[in-house]
């Protein structure tokens, strides 16, 4: 996941948005540095991919949420309104249905800004903590002996 895009990771990626539409190949760093900065196919599979995983593990863990499955998406795909506003409401039924952290960012309305991605990935990623946390907690708080006589 990437939290920490900026506005020259934008830039570096119009240029070599640029190269590639010239019909220029990219080198491995220049392949990653235009993940940074420019809203791909992979970004996309990412958020799909993690906001699936994470809501069949809340689900599993006896909270009730969207259960979603992992949408690959290809070239031939176009990405519109319907994927776009499903993608984002999924991510705040998790955000909502689970715990984040206090400073966990709002689920942006859109995702094509270098900010509002952010946020995207850092809501997931603070999920994913929260729940990490909660089942590192089990054996503390004797979650396997509940119950037991």
């Amino acid at each position: 996941m990437i939290t920490d895009r900026t506005p020259e990771d934008v830039s570096a990626a119009r240029v070599l948005r640029a190269k590639i539409q010239g019909g220029e190949s990219l080198t491995d760093s220049e392949i990653q540095q235009f993940e940074r900065g420019a809203c791909t196919i992979n970004m996309l599979n990412r958020i799909s991919a993690e906001t699936a995983r994470l809501s069949s593990l809340i689900n599993k863990s006896g909270y009730s949420t969207v259960r979603t499955s992992s949408v690959l998406y290809d070239d031939s795909h176009i990405f519109g309104y319907t994927e776009h506003y499903k993608m984002l409401s999924d991510i705040e039924r998790l955000k909502t249905d689970f715990y984040v952290f206090n400073d966990t960012p709002a689920v942006p309305v859109y995702m094509y800004g270098y900010q509002e991605a952010n946020d995207i990935e850092r809501i997931l990623v603070d999920i994913g903590r929260m729940y990490d946390d909660m089942v590192s907690k089990y054996r503390e708080c004797d979650t396997f002996y509940c119950g037991e006589e």
